[in-house]
């Protein structure tokens, strides 16, 4: 019978970070029938496998029996494809959880026990920053590092890797495994929840299956951000009716992606005057440039390449 509760946990060069996660997940308040079917399932993506004595050091002090990976070949699906593969099998549950993150006490069960409850394929919980030093107000106050979908009736439209929990089952039936093509542009989750999606499957939403990711000031400025929005567009051109490298595709992206960076462009001449005191909204409109010129160089077949930089995962 399937029916273990594995924690996938794709790691890339972040040691003391893991050691963290690994600790969090050591705190989890547990139902008792829960308790003895979790099992940990860690893919480390480094080739230097910088993961091994954290993993090594659980497996021998830790709370559930840790399954250790390497997967040399650097690539988000690779990793998550690694982890996926070797949970399968025996599991009833897949859940992932990034690195850089923590759980709060109550994770574990409240993602499955709302998987269970809605009978979804599927269910994300809340991220929140926890930014190193003081992150810029217009970063913070905007939340762009925070998670918070739109729920209707219990229910998302998208979905995430960094708290989620996903049904073995149907990933079987469906043999839905995450897209090697977003390996370094990131989006394979996104691409991954949407093939859920219109395969007619649900994602439900649990408000108290929160984790809290850390975010380092490399990332508090304008230049990260704009590299993000940048590659979200890209993301975005992959998500529409027609085939993002055909004909139709490739003109549909362009037209949409000329159009806002066009309007985008105006706003911004608009807004100028007022960049010191509304910076908030030059922010947001610099998000939609952003993002039309990821779908019109999309539209050339270019992608930003974000996590093929060694240093970035």
């Amino acid at each position: 019978m399937t029916s273990a509760v594995s924690i996938g946990i794709t790691t890339y060069n972040r040691p003391e970070q893991l050691g963290l996660l690994l600790s969090a997940l050591d705190r989890q308040v547990l139902p008792h029938d829960l308790e003895s079917r979790i099992k940990v399932v860690l893919v480390d993506n480094s080739p230097d496998c910088t993961a091994r004595n954290v993993a090594e050091s659980y497996c021998h002090t830790g709370r559930f029996p840790l399954k250790y990976i390497s997967e040399p070949l650097k690539g988000l699906s690779k990793a998550r494809n690694a982890a996926l593969a070797t949970a399968l099998p025996d599991s009833e549950f897949i859940t992932f959880i990034d690195d850089d993150e923590v759980p709060t006490s109550s994770w574990l069960a409240a993602l499955v026990g709302k998987l269970i409850e809605s009978n979804a394929a599927a269910v994300v919980g809340p991220v929140q920053p926890i930014f190193e030093g003081v992150a810029p107000t217009w970063i913070s106050g905007g939340q762009y590092f925070s998670k918070n979908l739109a729920v209707e009736c219990g229910f998302v439209r998208e979905g995430y890797t960094c708290n989620t929990a996903l049904r073995a089952s149907v990933l079987r039936k469906l043999n839905l495994w995450f897209d090697e093509a977003f390996d370094q542009t990131g989006g394979e989750d996104t691409m991954f929840f949407d093939a859920l999606k219109k395969a007619g499957e649900q994602i439900a939403w649990a408000e108290d299956a929160l984790v809290l990711e850390w975010i380092p000031k490399s990332r508090t400025n304008l230049s990260w951000m704009a590299r993000r929005w940048y590659r979200t567009g890209g993301t975005e051109a992959n998500l529409g009716r027609f085939r993002p490298l055909g004909v139709a595709g490739r003109t549909v992206n362009f037209l949409r992606g000329c159009v806002r960076v066009g309007i985008g462009a105006l706003l911004l001449l608009l807004c100028a005057p007022w960049f010191w005191f509304r910076r908030g909204m030059v922010v947001r409109v610099l998000t939609m440039i952003c993002r039309g010129a990821g779908l019109v160089s999309s539209a050339f077949g270019k992608q930003h390449q974000e996590y093929a930089h060694p240093a970035y995962h």
